[in-house]
């Protein structure tokens, strides 16, 4: 087997002559090790639980060990190669496994909505210059509701639990956030 025989030879030329079995031990190393990877790659696009891992770590060390049946040397570079390649390999599947169409499900990402955005962009920030201004209370704020300041409406919240609709309101306090009023007639607010 052509492939094969590089294992071959460079374990003859260690040791000066071909060990025993030395052409199942390669051919069933070659096997192990390429089902290993196989199973790694797998794993990163179908979730297992870590099973195909599990078993692509176990197929891994199994080829590593007939090559090291074959001859040490060989064993040594096989181990050190796969060492190196491991931190590589796990690199390489953290930065490609969200982007797989199991891990966009696993993950419940979903596209952004426009009509979310544009309602967002829309949004006008409060103005902290309202505090100190008066207007009027277009709904009952029960503690929030609609009040018209400075020909604007703007939802605000009650420094009191109610607040009639068409009460004199005047701002106390302004934080980008919300809008606090207080009545400026004691007579219509109401515990409730």
């Amino acid at each position: 087997m052509p492939p094969l025989q590089p294992l071959l030879s460079l374990a003859q030329a260690a040791t000066g002559q071909p060990p025993a079995n030395s052409q199942n031990y390669a051919i069933w190393a070659v096997i192990l090790l390429g089902v290993a990877v196989v199973l790694f790659f797998t794993e990163i696009i179908v979730p297992s639980g870590g099973v195909l891992g599990f078993c692509s770590t176990i197929s891994l060390i199994a080829g590593i060990v007939l090559l090291f049946k074959i001859n040490t040397t060989l064993g040594l570079i096989g181990a050190i190669i796969a060492m190196i390649a491991l931190p590589f390999l796990f690199a390489f599947a953290i930065k490609v496994w969200p982007h797989t169409p199991i891990a966009q499900m696993l993950l419940l990402r979903s596209p952004p909505r426009p009509d979310v955005n544009a309602a967002n962009d829309h949004a006008s920030p409060i103005p902290t210059d309202l505090v100190g201004r008066n207007g009027s209370a277009l709904t009952d704020l029960h503690p929030v509701g609609t009040c018209l300041i400075d020909g604007q409406r703007v939802q605000c919240l009650a420094e009191t639990c109610l607040i009639r609709s068409g009460t004199p309101v005047r701002v106390i306090a302004a934080d980008g956030i919300a809008v606090k009023v207080r009545s400026l007639k004691p007579d219509t607010e109401s515990a409730t």
